[in-house]
C-alpha cells in the first residue's frame, strides 16, 4: 500500500511503518485505493485513520497506532463551530468569524444530567443493586464426581453402571453383591454465576467507565471556565494580551454566563462523584468480587431473561443497560465509521481554517476570497491560502517574495517523537494538549487547537509574525546584488544618502525618497539597467514594511545602524508603544527582538518576539 507522508511530502510504503512502535494514521493519506473490506474500498487522497490501537493493509501485519479519546465536549464543539464557518465562507462575512472556544450550548447540555445519570441516581437511592450485591440471586448446580463411599449423600444416577465397569473402586465382592470402596455421587453447589450476575458485574465496569468518563469530561469544563474568570486578575499576563483572551471570552460567554454554568456544572461534578463512589464500593464486596474475572465481559447485545425482565431489582439492569447503550450507540456499520473519521477530519480542518484566518485578523489584515484561495492583505503585503488537496495541508503563500510556503498540518491526534523531530518548519494544529506550553524551540510549532485552549490563535499569531518577518529581515541583513553597474548608475547611487557603499557592495540602510526614487529609474532606464532598479525598489518596499510597527501597523522612529546592518525601531502609537530591532552577535548571528515589558517572567503573546535569523 502507497501512502504519503504528510509532514515529510515523501511517498512510502506501508511496509515501512512495520519497525515503528506506533504511527500517527492522520499523518498519511492514501495514495491508492485501500480495501478496507472484502466489499468496502476507501478511495486514495483520504487521510488515514483507525478504528483503535492498530490497523492493517492487505499485504502487512498490523501496524501500531497512536490512539486519542476525544471528549463529547471537544466533539461536539468542533462540530458546531466547523458548521458556522462553513455557512460564513458561503456568506463571506468575515467580520462575523465564529468564536473558536467551546459554544455555549454545548455547557448548557453538558452541564445537565443525563438520563442515565437520573436513573442510577434513582435506582441506587432505591437500594436494587446493593440488594443484587447482598442477595443475588442463585441457580442449582449438579455435579457428579468419584468419592468415597463414606462422603457420598446422593447417588448419581449411573452409579450402577459406572461401579460395574470399574472394578478398582470396588472394596471386596460377595456372594451376596459388591462392597463399593468409591462410587460416583452427585453432588449439589450453588451457582451464582448466572447470566443475570454477570450482566450485574460487566454494567458496574460500563458505569464506571462512563461516570468516570463524564467526571474527566465535566472537570475538564469547569477547570476552563475557572481559568477563565481567573484572567481579569492574572497578574503574569502581559495586560494588552490579557484584555485580548478576555474580550474573546467576553464574545462567548459573559460574566454571568459563566457563573450560572459554574454552579450548574458544580452540581453535577458533585452528583457524578457520588454516583461514582457508589458503583465502587459496590465492586468491592459482595456479588462482584464472587464471580471470576474471566465471566465478567458479556456481548453487548442482551438477552432479556424472565429475571432480567420481572425480578423487582435485576429489572433494573436492564433498564441501566439499554440506556447505557442507546447514548453510545455501539453498531454502527461500515460506511457510518468510515463517515465518522472524515467527517470529524473535515470538521477539524474548517476549525484549524478558523484559527488561521483570526490570527491574520489579529495583526490588522484583511481578508478576501477568490476562486478557492483567501486573499490576505495589509497596505502592500499579500498572502495566499489555500488547502492543497493533493498532500491535505494548509498553505500560506508570500505572494511579496519567492519563500517556501509555511504548511500547516492537522492531526485529530495525540502525537509521539517520531513526529516531532520530522517536523521541520511544518506547523501541526493538534487536539494533543501535551504541547501547550511554548518551552522549548523543539516544540513551539505544535499548535493545540482545540476548544478548550483559548490561547491557540495567539500561538499561531506568534508563529505567522516569525514566518512573515524573517524573509524581510534576512533581506535587510544582506547586501544587494546589483551585478555590474555602469558609471552613470554608480554616481546616482553615491548621491542617496540612505544607501551605505562599501567597495562594491551596496546596503540600502532606511527607504529612499521620491526624488531619489526617480532619479535611480532614470538613470537605470537610461543606461538599459532596469534590473538595478528592480533590486533597490524591492528592497525599498521591505524597508517601508519593516518601518511599519509588526503589531498595530502604525509609523515608527527607524533608526538603521551602518556598522552590522541593524536596526533599532520604536512605535510612534501612544497606544502601543512597542519597541522591536534586528540585532548581531561577535559571530555575526543576527537576532530579531520586539518586547514592550522586560519583566521575562509575563507572558506577552505577540507582544514578545524573539528568534533568530534562519539559514
Amino acid at each position: 500500500m502507497k501512502l504519503l507522508d504528510r509532514i515529510t511530502q515523501q511517498m512510502i510504503n506501508s511496509e515501512e511503518l512495520l519497525h515503528l512502535d506506533a504511527i500517527i494514521p492522520q499523518r498519511y493519506v492514501l495514495a491508492e485505493d485501500w480495501k478496507y473490506t472484502a466489499s468496502y474500498i476507501i478511495p486514495k487522497g483520504t487521510i488515514l485513520f483507525a478504528e483503535g490501537s492498530s490497523i492493517r493493509f492487505e499485504t502487512t501485519q498490523n501496524i501500531p497506532c497512536v490512539e486519542i479519546e476525544l471528549t463529547e465536549t471537544v466533539q461536539h464543539s468542533i462540530t458546531l463551530i466547523a458548521h458556522q464557518v462553513r455557512h460564513i465562507l458561503e456568506q463571506q462575512d468575515f467580520s462575523q468569524l465564529p468564536n473558536p472556544l467551546i459554544p455555549s450550548q454545548v455547557f448548557d447540555s453538558t452541564a445537565q444530567l443525563t438520563e442515565l445519570e437520573s436513573m442510577l441516581d434513582t435506582i441506587l437511592e432505591a437500594g436494587h443493586l446493593h440488594q443484587i450485591a447482598h442477595r443475588p440471586r442463585m441457580d442449582m448446580r449438579y455435579d457428579e464426581e468419584l468419592v468415597d463411599i463414606s462422603r457420598a449423600k446422593k447417588i448419581a444416577n449411573n452409579a450402577h453402571r459406572h461401579l460395574a465397569i470399574h472394578s478398582e473402586t470396588w472394596q471386596q465382592r460377595t456372594l451376596v453383591g459388591i462392597h463399593p470402596k468409591k462410587i460416583l455421587a452427585r453432588l449439589s453447589e450453588d451457582e451464582i454465576a448466572i447470566y443475570e450476575n454477570k450482566v450485574f458485574v460487566s454494567l458496574l465496569d460500563k458505569l464506571r467507565y462512563f461516570l468516570a468518563s463524564r467526571l474527566n469530561e465535566l472537570l475538564q469544563q469547569q477547570d476552563n471556565l475557572t481559568e477563565a474568570s481567573d484572567l481579569d486578575d492574572a497578574a503574569n499576563i502581559y495586560y494588552k494580551f490579557r484584555n485580548s483572551l478576555c474580550e474573546l471570552w467576553v464574545d462567548n460567554l459573559t460574566d454571568e454566563e459563566i457563573k450560572s454554568i459554574l454552579k450548574k456544572l458544580k452540581n453535577t461534578i458533585d452528583k457524578n462523584k457520588l454516583l461514582l463512589e457508589n458503583i465502587k464500593r459496590l465492586q468491592s464486596f459482595g456479588l462482584y468480587v464472587q464471580i471470576p474475572v474471566n465471566l465478567k465481559r458479556i456481548p453487548d447485545q442482551l438477552h432479556k431473561t424472565n429475571i432480567l425482565t420481572h425480578d423487582q431489582h435485576y429489572r433494573h439492569l436492564s433498564r441501566l443497560w439499554s440506556e447505557l447503550y442507546s447514548q453510545q450507540r455501539r453498531f454502527p456499520n461500515i460506511e457510518e465509521k468510515l463517515g465518522r473519521f472524515i467527517q470529524f477530519q473535515n470538521d477539524y480542518n474548517q476549525y484549524s481554517l478558523l484559527i488561521i484566518l483570526r490570527a491574520f485578523i489579529n495583526i490588522d489584515f484583511s481578508i478576501l476570497t477568490k476562486d478557492d484561495k483567501f486573499i490576505l492583505y495589509k497596505d502592500t503585503s499579500f498572502f495566499t491560502l489555500q488547502f492543497n488537496h493533493s498532500i491535505k495541508v494548509f498553505e500560506i503563500i508570500n505572494q511579496n517574495f519567492p519563500t517556501i510556503p509555511l504548511r500547516i498540518i492537522t492531526i485529530t491526534n495525540l502525537l509521539n517523537q517520531s513526529l516531532i523531530s520530522n517536523l521541520k518548519k511544518n506547523i501541526i494544529f493538534s487536539l494533543d494538549k501535551t504541547f501547550k506550553e511554548q518551552k522549548t524551540n523543539h516544540n513551539k510549532n505544535i499548535v493545540w487547537a482545540s476548544p478548550f485552549n483559548f490561547r491557540s490563535i495567539e500561538h499561531f499569531t506568534v508563529l505567522l509574525l516569525e514566518w512573515i518577518y524573517q524573509p524581510l529581515l534576512k533581506s535587510y541583513s544582506n547586501n544587494l546584488n546589483l551585478g555590474r553597474i555602469p558609471q552613470s548608475v554608480k554616481t546616482v547611487l553615491k548621491q542617496i544618502s540612505t544607501l551605505e557603499t562599501m567597495k562594491d557592495n551596496y546596503n540600502l540602510l532606511d527607504a529612499l525618497s521620491p526624488d531619489d526614487l526617480h532619479q535611480l529609474k532614470k538613470a537605470c532606464d537610461t543606461a538599459n539597467t532596469s534590473h538595478i532598479y528592480d533590486v533597490i525598489l524591492s528592497q525599498h518596499t521591505i524597508l517601508l514594511l519593516l518601518k511599519k510597527c509588526p503589531i498595530c501597523g502604525y509609523d515608527t522612529d527607524f533608526e538603521p545602524r551602518k556598522t552590522n546592518q541593524t536596526f533599532v525601531s520604536k512605535c510612534l502609537s501612544l497606544q502601543c508603544e512597542i519597541e522591536y530591532k534586528l540585532i548581531s552577535n561577535r559571530q555575526g548571528d543576527k537576532t530579531f527582538l520586539l518586547d514592550i515589558n522586560k519583566d521575562y517572567s509575563i507572558d506577552a503573546g505577540r507582544w514578545r518576539l524573539n528568534f533568530q535569523l534562519s539559514e
